[in-house]
């Protein structure tokens, strides 16, 4: 637990990527491992095969998809524009509450 780090993330460690059943074969279904996160709908119908993941309520287009800090995320489907394959991932973390409580000097 880092205690100067105000964000509320969960890490989807190598062990639990290699484990854990995917039924889709979709890795980002191991975000449903962290709480506040579910399945959300596609906002295109014809691309519905993807993980479209809703964080506290938000909607898919409300939730930003980064690979190595790169933005990964199609706005029209409202989840990523393409989908890694388990082999290509070592790790991930999935961040519900990214606030921080720095005070900004006045």
């Amino acid at each position: 637990m880092d205690i100067q780090k105000t964000d509320v993330s969960t890490n989807i460690t190598p062990q639990q990527i290699q484990e854990l059943p995917l039924i889709g074969r979709d890795i980002a279904d191991l975000a449903y491992l962290s709480p506040g996160v579910k399945a959300a709908d596609s906002y295109d119908p014809t691309k519905n095969r993807y993980s479209i993941l809703s964080v506290n309520g938000q909607g898919g287009r409300n939730v930003n998809v980064t690979v190595n800090g790169v933005d990964n995320k199609d706005n029209t489907v409202g989840g990523p524009v393409n989908a890694a394959s388990r082999r290509a991932v070592q790790e991930f973390q999935i961040s519900t509450q990214r606030f921080s409580a720095v005070q900004w000097p006045v």
